[in-house]
């Protein structure tokens, strides 16, 4: 299976790293947190997150089960 990375030419205003986790704030205010950093923070695999997120991208995470819990 083939995996692509989507690249944004976003420079954050903010980024730091605390307690392993890294975040930040964009020019627009909004926050983020890496996908390793969200990991983290939920106690679980990043593999897990980007599972989650490839079922988003696809328009099949809300069919699932887990998906439905997010809603």
């Amino acid at each position: 299976m083939s995996q692509t990375e989507l690249t944004l030419n976003i420079n954050p205003l903010k980024h730091q790293e605390v307690d392993n986790i890294q975040m930040g704030v964009l020019p627009t205010g909004e926050t983020y947190m890496s996908l390793r950093g969200l990991s983290r923070f939920c106690g679980v695999s990043h593999s897990v997150i980007q599972t989650l997120a490839k079922e988003w991208i696809e328009g099949t995470l809300f069919t699932k089960t887990r998906g439905k819990k997010i809603l």
